[in-house]
């Protein structure tokens, strides 16, 4: 099969043979073995590259904190079930029904997504306050406006102590809504009664009714959660490399390749001597003024995102090793989604030619048991043993 010249016509032939007997589209660790075999001869081994630092990554089970979460939370997965029912029982077939369900499934996502806002908010300025510098990962820019409001809210962080890397939403800014309440009132009664209403002006009253249903209105303009230029962008990277800022919210869609927010000396004064090997002298780190990473991430439904997304802080030339946690509700759907997510990592084992530090999330497939301390502000001096063999449970909150 190697020899065959493959084009789009003949790919679902080709990808059958390979997936044999599974279906194509299923997680085959075995396909993805057999289809690095058939492109090997076109394929490049990077070899011998040795990080001096690791990045340790678990997968922690949490429980709601409050009886008004579980109820946020299963409110919006019970209207998810009710409009795909809708859905079906219109008959909608194919494409247009498929993609009725996936926008279903993306507000209950962000929904979802939304009710941890308060927890990776807190995990991080406690991170913090254990000596590091916190980073999160989301998928929705209205889990990272809340993170944000909770952050200075609740624990007075300023704003020049947070970097975004998101594109910020006009939505957000803290001016006058484009639309009051009273004229989106009108503008809807007008719809029902037929009258045409530009789709750009029903998008924005969507936009605004979703900020508000999540809390998300009344922003102090000085949070500048508007709109993001890609120099804005820029300069919310570096303060966070300079070790000016000390909180990091990027969305999964900014964390791609280029981005790099590791524990680094690239934009200080101070430097680090290099031994031949590139590896730092040790004593130096200690006079660099940035701090080592710590991440939590929102759980992603695509592999490549979450590969992605534990990629941004772990870097060959960091200068410390990176605590990363992936955050699932426990006793809900997102059980099943570690499930599919430690799947598809698997597949992707077989296909990066070196193994990765992101591996280390693989339900029981690591090579050996590490134990990692990760901050906390709920045990003994704010530390908290973590073995990455299994998923971990989160007991913080078993007497809700």
């Amino acid at each position: 099969m190697s020899q065959l010249l493959v084009n789009k016509d003949n790919w679902p032939l080709v990808s059958s043979r390979l997936a044999s007997p599974s279906d194509p589209e299923d997680y085959n660790d075995a396909a993805c073995e057999r289809l690095m075999e058939f492109i090997n001869p076109w394929v490049v081994d990077v070899k011998n590259i040795r990080p001096q630092f690791k990045a340790f990554n678990k997968i922690l089970m949490i429980d709601f904190e409050s009886q008004a979460e579980r109820d946020y939370y299963n409110q919006a997965y019970e209207r998810y079930l009710e409009e795909v029912g809708k859905i079906k029982a219109r008959g909608d077939e194919g494409a247009a029904s498929n993609f009725a369900v996936l926008v279903e499934w993306l507000k209950f996502r962000q929904a979802a997504e939304f009710t941890r806002r308060k927890y990776l908010a807190r995990r991080m300025y406690h991170a913090v306050q254990e000596g590091y510098s916190a980073i999160s990962a989301s998928n929705f820019k209205a889990t990272i406006a809340g993170i944000v409001l909770e952050l200075h809210k609740t624990y007075k962080v300023p704003r020049g102590a947070i970097s975004l890397i998101w594109g910020g939403d006009r939505i957000y800014v803290g001016e006058k809504e484009k639309y009051s309440l009273e004229d989106m009132q009108d503008i809807l009664k007008r719809v029902m009664l037929g009258d045409d209403i530009p789709k750009s002006v029903l998008n924005e009253i969507k936009r605004q009714l979703q900020a508000s249903n999540a809390g998300l209105v009344d922003i102090p303009s000085y949070l500048n959660l508007g709109p993001q230029t890609l120099a804005a962008r820029q300069d919310e990277i570096d303060r966070f490399q300079l070790g000016n800022s000390l909180y990091c919210c990027f969305n999964f869609k900014s964390g791609g390749v280029g981005l790099s927010l590791h524990h680094s000396d690239e934009l200080t004064k101070e430097k680090c001597r290099r031994k031949d090997n590139g590896y730092v002298y040790l004593d130096d780190i200690l006079s660099i003024p940035t701090r080592p990473r710590c991440s939590f991430l929102a759980p992603t439904y695509s592999a490549i995102e979450l590969v992605q997304g534990l990629g941004r802080a772990p870097r060959i030339a960091s200068l410390s090793d990176t605590m990363q946690t992936l955050v699932f509700y426990r006793g809900t759907v997102e059980t099943s989604v570690a499930a599919v997510t430690s799947a598809k990592l698997k597949c992707l084992t077989k296909i990066v030619r070196q193994r990765e530090d992101w591996s280390d999330l693989i339900l029981n497939s690591h090579r050996d048991k590490q134990t990692v301390i990760v901050p906390d502000e709920e045990t003994i001096d704010g530390k908290e043993l973590f073995e990455l063999d299994n998923i971990e449970d989160n007991d913080e909150n078993d007497d809700d």
